[in-house]
């Protein structure tokens, strides 16, 4: 697996670095990690959008 950073990219996180007293790698890390967490709770929303009916979805076109 091969990634591409852009060059300005690198630049931005290499001047970012500096203000802030991380490390580029350390920035890239929590970054990382923010975006997985907000896409995981982003996949749980839409699956639990398709599995929860309110009560008139649930019984429509049920006859008893």
């Amino acid at each position: 697996m091969e990634i591409t950073i852009k060059q300005k990219d690198i630049d931005a996180l290499q001047a970012y670095a500096a203000l802030i007293d991380k490390t580029p790698q350390q920035m890239v890390d929590e970054a990382l990690k923010l975006y997985f967490e907000m896409l995981e709770e982003k996949l749980e929303q839409e699956s639990t959008s398709q599995t929860n009916l309110d009560f008139d979805e649930f019984w429509d076109g049920v006859e008893i």
